[in-house]
């Protein structure tokens, strides 16, 4: 069976929208901590480029193994198998708890970790009073991706989205309260920013779990039932798919993490530059990630359904429908990069200057670097719905820490092109990257719908 092209449109629009709604709801609720933060002086904005790259890469890195729920769920559902649905939640719901444990300990030993790299003893400091408070949330952060991911895999993206703006609201109050000591609360600063960010978490757990109770979609679920364990059949799963995943994020975050020290080493200019344009780049990457994920589900349920001529279409349509949220962020990067600026720094003060040209330069080599970097994570969510999470993991190793990361350093360090190198080293890595999973997706789509059809019809 074959969907029409608009029908095929529609179905992407309504899943990829909700989805890269709630990244963007969720980048959102980082842009306006960094916003308060920024107000407690240079040298808290400066760590802020430290705090949000180790709790991206740790948050991001343990919540990509919970994405396979969504896959594995999107398959049962589209074959009408509730109890499994169910059962992968609960032990989603497990591997959610061990990851937080991880978290945690990470969290903790922050500070510690940043001066093994080699920063600033001060900016460390920093850092340690935002994250020790933040723990409070790691569990619950967890729980909910869990939920979050049973969501969109049953086809219920818009509880996402309504869940990730309740926890904007939630931040943008108690960050406001709390590092500033407004409506009665105490003044805590930089520790009341990272609390508000925690509790935030709690506020879109007890969200998701009141649909799961009361919302009567679910019922047919029986979410809350106790289940037997089953010798952990459903959680091995959910590893195996979820693992590549999670070192395919992780290589990546932890080569941005890896960029944003060696930027450090290069001083706080270079550093605060760079903070200010990853500001802005995250929006373009907030859609993409949105198609990517609801790309994977659509080939996940195109399967189960049976539609296997669907299967190979579906990459260039939402990569179409990617090219179409980005290209205004794009414009943007080209045209009026000292007006994007002139919210974190005074672009009329001289002392500026160059950061301001930094900025100007990061967000030029933005827009073709991020081109390719869409693809690459696009093939990624594709190749994801065949359950192929290796090979783009192999690539994003390779990639980055192969490419990316070495001739960023030659070009920043050996050629002096500085914070301008590693940008130019990571636009090149990707590129590379990209091209490979296209090709990897082009021959996996033809051997899949090839083998399933001969087989319908065998």
């Amino acid at each position: 069976m074959k969907h029409s092209l608009s029908t095929a449109i529609k179905e992407s629009l309504m899943i990829s929208i909700p989805i890269a709604g709630t990244f963007f709801l969720n980048i959102l609720t980082n842009f306006i901590a960094v916003i308060y933060l920024s107000h407690f002086g240079d040298a808290v904005l400066a760590a802020s480029a430290l705090i949000f790259s180790l709790q991206v890469a740790a948050l991001v890195i343990s919540m990509s193994t919970l994405y396979s729920i969504s896959v594995l769920v999107g398959r049962a559902y589209s074959e009408n198998k509730l109890e499994e649905t169910t059962r992968l939640l609960q032990q989603g719901w497990l591997l959610a708890i061990i990851l937080s444990a991880i978290i945690t300990v990470i969290f903790l030993s922050a500070p510690h970790l940043f001066i093994f790299f080699g920063q600033d003893k001060n900016l460390a400091m920093i850092t340690g009073l935002y994250f020790h408070s933040l723990v409070i949330g790691t569990v619950p952060i967890m729980l909910q991706t869990a939920c979050q991911q049973f969501a969109m895999g049953v086809l219920k993206q818009k509880l996402v989205i309504i869940s990730s703006f309740i926890c904007l609201l939630s931040t943008t109050f108690f960050g406001y309260a709390l590092g500033f000591g407004h409506f009665g609360f105490p003044k805590l600063g930089v520790s009341g920013i990272g609390l508000a960010i925690g509790l935030q978490y709690w506020v879109g757990f007890l969200f998701m779990l009141s649909q799961f109770l009361f919302n009567k979609f679910f019922k047919p679920f029986a979410i809350f039932k106790i289940r037997p364990i089953n010798r952990f059949a459903e959680l091995k799963l959910l590893f195996n798919i979820g693992w590549p995943i999670s070192v395919q994020v992780g290589a990546e975050l932890l080569a941005i993490f890896s960029m944003t020290v060696m930027t450090g080493w290069l001083g706080k200019i270079s550093l605060s530059a760079r903070q200010v344009a990853n500001q802005y780049l995250v929006f373009t990457i907030v859609p993409v990630i949105g198609v990517a994920q609801a790309c994977g589900i659509l080939v996940s349920y195109s399967l189960g359904k049976k539609f296997f001529s669907d299967i190979r279409r579906i990459l260039i349509i939402n990569l179409w429908l990617a090219f179409a949220f980005i290209i205004w962020f794009f414009l943007a990067f080209l045209l009026i990069p000292n007006t994007l600026a002139r919210v974190y720094i005074n672009i009329n003060d001289q002392t500026n200057t160059q950061l301001l040209h930094l900025v100007q330069l990061l967000l030029l080599i933005a827009c073709f670097s991020q081109a390719f970097d869409s693809i690459r994570n696009i093939t990624s969510g594709a190749l994801r719905g065949l359950y192929d999470t290796r090979y783009p993991m192999m690539m994003g190793f390779i990639g980055l820490w192969l490419i990316a990361i070495p001739l960023g350093y030659i070009l920043a360090f050996n050629f002096h092109l500085g914070v301008i190198g590693l940008s130019i080293g990571f636009a090149i890595g990707v590129t590379v990257a990209a091209c490979f999973q296209m090709r990897r997706w082009w021959q996996q789509s033809v051997y899949e719908v090839l083998e399933k059809t001969l087989r319908e019809q065998g």
